[in-house]
């Protein structure tokens, strides 16, 4: 039917009051606003658009270009009631060739360019309920961005003053879905819940202010960054204040933590035990123990210097205020007391070194060039802070202050991290109640419940002034008393506290720099998750020469019946049954554990004692924190442990095989017992697979790396590189001065003869998108970026044949675009947070559209070696979830329904960055979670639609830059050190369950090379040989081949 005045004005009305309900925050007039997707749908109507502008003749065209570019103009116009204005308005946004004259990327206009509505004030209203309709868009960024105060931010939650910093009030906001552009071009599908601190232009703390702003921005800026240091999204400057946005922690910080969820006052923010209800009273220390390692390589990070500002020198940091508060507590799926990152750098001090002299100018600029590692704290004495501030205190308040000799600084920071690995120890031990008594005892008949107190003329003389300083007698008599009040075995108490006095030495000139304070802490993580194994730790000073203390049962032990009871950290480990070259690894059945009620692991039985272990085995030495750590358990009864996981890689029927040494004990004397399984579960056995890429019965020897790089990229700066699965192909997403196109180099790799040669001409991208991510596999690239406004552009290509060219105003689904993967066979799986769309390059018009449930949430998806299987993990409650789909070898069209699911335990809060690691051809993955945490998939073909929960067998291999696996059986690593970078191998064994075992002490590489930009890892075999070949790829254009060389055959 067509419209007429009547059902024309009715309409607009109806627009009018859905638009009205969609307004955030309207009880604020200045902050109120309506988001786009709201616009959109009030506009949803097949003919909405035809009928609310009727009179005007609209072709489809021009209704499609007012959809896409002109419905924030349209909502404005009806809005206001300018109807007058929308019954002529053709002419105002459409010339005679149909071109748009005007769009929603010009909004707000100014005063002068407010469209001919008719009144004043229709104008006038125009003019001010414009910003409802545009509110800004936030930019992750490390430079201030000033915003007019006409416009309104996207916070469409706020909750005020949830908990006070010492520089303003910090309050809780939801930034709303797609406002907010990260710097690597995603948007936010969801409310993203941030912490904004608040700082007016006019305050006192003015100059303070800015010192942090500085900090941030400085720290934003690095080339480096810490999982453990929490850098802000964006600084604005609205209204005349600063807002620092930083992510939101979801367990807020230490303090409340060690208070049981209470604030220092009493206030219950929230049930601890509710919060954290995968604690274990008995093995808490050890997840404790080991995020105040993560704190400690955090301070390493900020002493050692960063590279920053324009001329990229290095600047060097120091807290200063290190406390709890300062400690927020993130989820973390791979501990049960969270993820600890260092915040709040508002008096911490930094410098250039580029020899600047210290000065006391208080400009940004004059902070980012002057300020010295020795700058005078202005916070008062605190509980954490060191005793040498007494001394700069009393100073800085006489004459001449500013040139006194005092100083406090990274020093400083080591007092106060002792003095807060005191107080977590305590809790670890005896929870709230023990932190309590703690700091009452501390505290005693003194003023204060601060770490140290003053000796007249002893231990340490600051200045001549006659003031000495020691630790207080009541911290030490209390911390002394903890390894007799606690049983707990191979004194892991003793070095704990041994470890907390060796910090806290009154003369910070004794105290240890930060790097010996990673040891430590390294050490001390290690001792207290190994302490429960059998046999003594050989490398601890405390326990070196004791005998064998028994281990103590465990407090409330019950019968293991869930996969809860695989995070403890006990160290029960099933065992594992080594079979002769080409057959399986199985887990033993005695003592395994069952999961909800069914039982997921191998039901083997050993047909044959192993032989005893040597004495060597009984006598392990305690693996540093650099290896990794297991984190599974297994009913210990009737259980063999097997005290040497990782034998010689010569003997081994698995992996590289590179000859670590002698140091490594054999173990030959297992019998082939298990010729006859043949998993179900998956599409071909692994015993089918070993060998066929070559032959394994080769010792082999690493090499010296090679870098090899292309002339004509020395100029360019790599944006981003992808590897091919074979080795052989290599792109690079690259940008060149003076020209404004960004580019692709299509490379092959020589293996044989070590080179590296452009394939072809460069390919050139269109301009306008800001192109950022580049993808291949075969002859087949997807790039992918954004255009000013958030648009997603994808361009897809087979050499130098563009294929197709999308973005997210044709597909929606792209606007939340997080992954691509592609396959040598041209699939294509736009991995986004709610789906995720399946093309092949031959069929580009031919799409398949996978939807995740509700409460699930895309993070990335990748194919197999041969591009038959697509792996994708999504995160949510009440699971994680991992999807196996088939590819039709003969259509390569996806096969439905899913070929395997997999339910694992959740969680996850928030942004999850898990990827995936597919074996090479074997049905499964290694899953990579946040912190460092690899566990292999557990595939069930009989699990789809099952609410049974997987077992998750986590091992955290710190400082990890690079993954891949190798023939279905090896997961090699590249580990990051701070002079040297360093390749490890991980066997991944198992039948029933996978596990990931840990590597040798012995890298199997190790060279002075910086880490930092390694972005990809592969191993192939060189063609004609016995050969393998580590390819490593960067974003400095340079490509690093490490042979491994077969040198004979095995006898």
């Amino acid at each position: 039917m067509l419209p007429n005045a009547a059902s024309t004005k009715t309409l607009r009305a109806q627009i009018q009051d859905e638009l009205a309900r969609k307004i955030q925050n309207s009880d604020s007039i200045a902050d109120a606003y309506i988001r786009y997707q709201d616009i959109r749908q009030a506009w949803s109507g097949h003919d909405t658009i035809q009928h609310a502008l009727h009179p005007v003749r609209l072709s489809p065209a021009d209704i499609d270009s007012i959809r896409d570019r002109l419905l924030e103009y349209l909502s404005i116009l009806v809005y206001i009631g300018a109807d007058e204005f929308l019954d002529n308005c053709r002419d105002y946004f459409f010339d005679v060739q149909g071109n748009v004259l005007h769009d929603d990327s010009k909004l707000p206009v100014k005063e002068q360019q407010v469209p001919p509505v008719g009144s004043f004030h229709l104008r006038q209203r125009f003019f001010s309920d414009q910003f409802l309709f545009k509110p800004e868009t936030l930019v992750e960024s490390s430079i201030i961005k000033n915003i007019d105060s006409q416009r309104r931010l996207p916070f469409e939650f706020i909750s005020r003053d949830v908990f006070a910093g010492a520089y303003g009030k910090v309050d809780k906001m939801g930034i709303s879905p797609f406002y907010l552009n990260t710097v690597d071009g995603n948007q936010n599908p969801h409310v993203k819940f941030v912490a904004c601190k608040r700082f007016h232009a006019s305050s006192s703390s003015h100059i303070d202010s800015k010192r942090e702003l500085d900090n941030l921005q400085v720290l934003k800026e690095s080339i480096t960054s810490h999982g453990h240091i929490r850098i802000h999204l964006a600084i604005l400057f609205h209204k005349g204040e600063h807002l620092i946005l930083l992510p939101w922690a979801d367990h807020l910080d230490l303090d409340i933590f060690l208070l049981g969820g209470h604030t220092f006052m009493g206030t219950k923010l929230y049930d601890f035990k509710l919060r954290f209800h995968q604690i274990q009273p008995a093995t808490m220390i050890n997840d404790i123990c080991t995020q105040m390692s993560h704190i400690a390589d955090a301070l390493e990070w900020l002493h050692k210097g960063i590279l920053g500002g324009a001329q990229r020198n290095r600047v060097y940091f120091a807290h200063m205020d290190l406390k709890p508060n300062n400690i927020l507590i993130d989820t973390d799926q791979a501990s049960t007391v969270g993820k600890w990152v260092l915040t709040d750098f508002g008096i911490s001090a930094f410098k250039e070194d580029d020899y600047s002299a210290p000065t006391n100018l208080l400009s940004i600029r004059d902070l980012y060039e002057n300020l010295t590692i020795k700058t005078t704290p202005r916070r008062d004495p605190g509980a954490y802070q060191p005793p040498e501030i007494e001394h700069i205190i009393n100073r800085s308040l006489g004459p001449g202050s500013n040139a006194h000799p005092g100083r406090a600084g990274r020093k400083g920071d080591i007092w106060s991290f002792g003095c807060i690995f005191a107080e977590v120890l305590a809790f670890a031990l005896g929870q709230t109640p023990a932190v309590e008594d703690f700091r009452k005892y501390r505290k005693g008949l003194h003023k204060n419940d601060y770490f140290y107190e003053k000796v007249p003329n002893q231990t340490l003389v600051l200045h001549n002034q006659g003031t000495s300083y020691q630790v207080r007698s009541e911290v030490r008599a209390w911390l002394g008393r903890l390894p007799e009040t606690y049983s707990f075995p191979n004194k892991a108490i003793d070095c704990c506290v041994q470890t907390i006095l060796d910090i806290l030495v009154a003369d910070g000139s004794n105290r240890p720099r930060a790097h010996d304070l990673v040891r430590k802490m390294e050490h001390v993580a290690n001792h207290v998750i190994t302490a429960r194994r059998p046999g003594p730790l050989r490398n601890c000073p405390l326990v070196r020469h004791s005998p064998q203390l028994q281990v103590p049962p465990l407090p409330n032990e019950n019968p293991v019946d869930s996969y809860t009871s695989l995070q403890h950290e006990i160290s029960r480990l099933p065992s594992i049954k080594r079979t002769k070259t080409g057959f399986e690894e199985t887990l033993l059945s005695n003592g395994t554990p069952s999961f909800g009620g069914e039982s997921h692991v191998s039901r083997f039985a050993m047909q044959g004692p192993a032989s005893e272990p040597t004495s060597t085995q009984l006598q392990p030495t305690l693996s540093p924190v650099a290896d990794s750590t297991q984190r599974f358990e297994t009913n210990q009864d009737n259980t063999q442990f097997s005290q040497n996981t990782t034998p010689d890689r010569i003997n081994s029927p698995r992996g590289l095989a590179i000859n670590l040494g002698k140091d490594d004990p054999s173990d030959s004397s297992y019998e082939d017992k298990s010729s006859g399984f043949r998993p179900s579960f998956a599409r071909e056995s692994r015993l089918d697979l070993h060998g066929v890429i070559l032959n394994q019965d080769k010792l082999r020897e690493t090499r010296d790396p090679v870098e090899v790089s292309i002339a004509d990229l020395s100029k360019s700066e790599v944006l981003s590189v992808s590897l091919c699965p074979s080795g052989h192909r290599i792109a690079f997403l690259v940008t060149r001065p003076k020209d404004m196109h960004r580019l692709i180099y299509l490379c092959k790799i020589s293996l044989n003869t070590l080179k590296l040669q452009p394939d072809g001409l460069p390919i050139k991208l269109p301009l306008g998108p800001e192109w950022s991510h580049i993808v291949q596999s075969g002859c087949n690239h997807v790039v992918w970026g954004n255009s000013r406004g958030g648009i997603k552009h994808v361009y897809m290509g087979s050499g130098v044949i563009e294929r197709a060219k999308w973005d997210s105003t044709q597909h929606s689904w792209l606007a939340a675009l997080v992954a691509v993967a592609v396959s040598k066979h041209g699939s294509v799986a736009f991995v986004g947070t709610k789906n995720i769309c399946y093309v092949n390059l031959a069929d580009i018009a031919n799409f398949r559209s996978l939807d995740v449930e509700q409460e699930h949430t895309f993070t990335h998806g990748a194919f197999n070696d041969d591009g038959t299987l697509l792996y994708a993990w999504a995160f949510g409650r009440p699971d994680d979830r991992l999807y196996v789909w088939r590819i039709d070898e003969a259509t390569r069209d996806l096969v439905l329904p899913t070929d395997s699911e997999g339910s694992y335990e959740s969680k996850q809060q928030g942004k999850s960055n898990t990827t995936l690691i597919p074996y090479n051809s074997y049905l499964g993955c290694i899953i990579r979670a946040p912190g460092d945490v690899f566990f292999p998939a557990q595939i069930r073909s009989t699990h789809r639609g099952s609410s049974t929960t997987l077992p998750k067998m986590t091992t955290i291999i710190p400082k990890t830059v690079a993954a891949c696996v190798y023939g279905d059986h090896s997961l090699l690593v590249v580990e990051k050190g701070i002079l040297h970078t360093r390749i490890r191998e991980h066997r991944i064994v198992g039948g029933a369950n996978h596990i990931i075992e840990a590597a040798a002490k012995r890298p199997m590489v190790e060279w002075n090379f910086s880490a930092g930009k390694i972005t990809q890892m592969r191993v192939v075999h060189v063609p004609d040989t016995d050969d393998l070949m580590i390819i490593l790829c960067t974003l400095e254009n340079k490509v690093v081949l490490i042979p491994i060389i077969a040198r004979e055959t095995r006898s």
